[in-house]
């Protein structure tokens, strides 16, 4: 019938940048959350579905600031068809099939894309990913501006977000990207969106590229980086480690 772009990536890493510009480009993303002065383009989020995000995590004992993983197998869980139903009619309502390519944009993907995979699918409905990533000490230095969390609690949310969000996408069609090369280099990337998730993302309208590229300012990265100094050296050694498998380019399962 359709197909849908997940945009996963952790609070605070370019997701509504990325999101603002697919929407240039020609995608639809439903945009309803109130810009304010730590997003002032917009969220590219729906209220809707963030409220339902937050049920979903509160029945399985989950706050987005908790550190701990999903228990395993959780979206197979009985008790949880409540759920699903209810995802299921709001995605139809608000994405009916002719709407041949929309995306979603929430930081709970990372934890939450196997119920919404499930969902997408049971309409008809083929999922993609693409996963984008901002340097984790400008992250952390963005959520301490924006929710007042210590840098080492917003880099270890980082860290399991990053890791949930690879883990739940293994098996779809995917894309990755770093905030800082979108800004820098926003045709490339979506030309490497395009190819990757085999979707006419470039043409779609015909001044689709010059509005995303004109979209992309530096008025969307304002954050500046915290300092490594004193943080605990394990979880320094183990945030540099990610960060520089995903400049790398190095998405391997085992690692």
């Amino acid at each position: 019938m359709s197909d849908v772009i997940f945009i996963v990536g952790y609070y605070r890493s370019g997701t509504s940048g990325l999101s603002g510009a697919l929407t240039k480009l020609g995608v639809e993303i439903q945009s309803e959350a109130a810009a304010n002065e730590h997003n002032p383009l917009g969220f590219y989020e729906v209220p809707e579905l963030i409220q339902f995000d937050v049920e979903l995590m509160n029945s399985l004992g989950m706050q987005w600031g908790d550190v701990a993983a999903l228990p395993e197998g959780w979206h197979t869980r009985p008790e949880l068809a409540r759920f699903t139903a209810r995802l299921d009619q709001i995605l139809r309502r608000r994405f009916p099939p002719a709407t041949k390519l929309w995306g979603i944009k929430h930081p709970h993907l990372c934890h939450l894309l196997p119920l919404y995979e499930n969902a997408v699918r049971q309409a008809g409905h083929t999922p993609h990913v693409v996963h984008i990533f901002r340097d984790p000490a400008t992250s952390a230095a963005s959520q301490l501006l924006k929710n007042g969390l210590s840098r080492a609690h917003a880099l270890l949310l980082w860290l399991g977000y990053a890791t949930a969000a690879e883990r739940n996408a293994r098996h779809l069609k995917r894309s990755w990207l770093t905030y800082g090369h979108l800004l820098a280099h926003p045709e490339a990337c979506f030309r490497q969106l395009e190819a990757d998730l085999g979707l006419p993302l470039t043409r779609l309208r015909p001044d689709g590229m010059a509005q995303a590229k004109a979209y992309l300012t530096g008025e969307l990265n304002r954050s500046k980086a915290l300092p490594a100094e004193g943080l605990y050296p394990p979880l320094e050694r183990l945030v540099a480690r990610l960060w520089e498998a995903i400049e790398a380019g190095d998405h391997s399962p085992a690692l």
